[in-house]
């Protein structure tokens, strides 16, 4: 099994609080990891890639209204692909 980034529910929370905040790219990740940081006491042991609907091309023409962001932690070391 691999291990778990988003450990507690109260960091998922706080994570997609950032989503209303229209953070750029880089200072979204800074603030994931700050989270990171402050609920574990530890670094992130993963890298984070991030994705908006809005540049996804299968969501290009959609009329949904939808508008969110993927958040992609990866770490080949630590067998992390959440």
């Amino acid at each position: 099994m691999e291990p778990q980034v988003l450990l507690t529910k109260e960091m998922r929370m706080r994570i997609i609080e950032l989503e209303y905040l229209d953070l750029p790219k880089e200072k979204y990740i800074q603030e994931i990891e700050r989270i990171y940081i402050e609920e574990t006491g530890e670094r992130l042991p993963a890298t984070i890639k991030l994705m908006s609907s809005s540049e996804s091309e299968e969501l290009k023409n959609d009329r949904s209204g939808y508008d969110g962001t993927a958040i992609h932690f990866v770490s080949e070391d630590k067998a992390i692909n959440e």
